[in-house]
């Protein structure tokens, strides 16, 4: 199967030899990442907006800050959306991580670097003109050449300060608005999810051989264990010699004591020329 047969390929070229592990995938997609890079491509810099519908399920959730969209359909008509307000939209890859496989399905967590004018109205306000420049991440389960699911995270103080708006103002604004009732709903079943999982039962210490709770404190004091105490101080001494630490030096240690004593005690911002001398004991780098 290949999607893109009766379609300009508008992505930059790359091999057309299948990789291993992409059962359910087009020919065309080398791995996970070539897939990711390729779709993200022709979607928004090769505005082939109709290709949403072939890379994202019927049912596929999209999770944003602003709401859940369920389906193609609504990837389709909210890709659509963003690029009436910022039509010149691209969508750099900084970094993508994968899991899983082509049975279970992929895990892939995509660092986007996008830039953009906003010429058309957008959900800050009007038209300003403006670029920005912000990061997003795209986290997306894939199977069988589908995203069935998905969540985004943009950084939307940077977009808002970007635009001109007043941040804290658009940030009241979207909290005074109501929230989508599907969101609410996922966010219940969340909470259900996650309670149904904890039954607030505190777990006695499995090393404590009572119920004192300070009983693991008070074992750094117990003579049965002096040795192994010992032996944990010699080590960290010998680690902090191996690593350059001045205050395995205990004239360090008590100069630096003197000092924090002086400078609470006097008003050390007020003098020029004092200084904490006991950084002259670091390695300059």
């Amino acid at each position: 199967m290949d999607i893109m047969q009766d379609h300009y390929d508008s992505a930059p070229g790359g091999s057309r030899t299948k990789g291993v592990g992409m059962v359910g995938f087009d020919d065309e997609f080398t791995d996970i990442v070539d897939y990711i890079l390729r779709i993200t491509y022709r979607i928004w810099e090769g505005k082939q907006i109709g290709l949403c519908y072939d890379y994202y399920s019927d049912d596929c959730p999209v999770y944003t800050m602003a709401g859940i969209t369920i389906g193609a359909e609504e990837v389709t008509q909210n890709t659509l959306i963003t690029l009436a307000s910022f039509p010149d939209r691209t969508l750099g890859a900084e970094n993508i991580i994968w899991g899983g496989n082509d049975t279970d399905g992929f895990h892939t967590s995509h660092l986007i670097k996008t830039s953009m004018t906003n010429l058309g109205s957008s959900d800050m306000g009007p038209a300003t003109g403006n670029q920005a420049t912000f990061f997003v991440i795209a986290h997306c389960v894939v199977k069988d050449n589908k995203i069935i699911e998905e969540w985004l995270v943009r950084d939307n103080y940077a977009l808002t300060e970007q635009l001109g708006f007043d941040v804290h103002e658009v940030a009241a604004q979207k909290a005074s608005e109501p929230s989508q009732k599907r969101l609410e709903d996922w966010y219940q079943s969340e909470l259900n999810r996650v309670s149904s999982r904890v039954n607030h039962e505190r777990q006695a210490f499995s090393g404590c051989s009572s119920k004192d709770p300070e009983e693991f404190i008070n074992l750094s004091k117990d003579q049965r264990y002096k040795d192994v105490l010992e032996d944990l101080k010699s080590r960290m001494k010998r680690r902090q010699v191996e690593v350059g630490d001045p205050f395995h030096d205990a004239k360090i240690v008590k100069l630096w004591l003197l000092q924090e004593e002086e400078g609470r005690t006097s008003n050390y911002k007020a003098k020029k020329q004092w200084r904490w001398k006991y950084l002259d004991h670091f390695p300059s780098e």
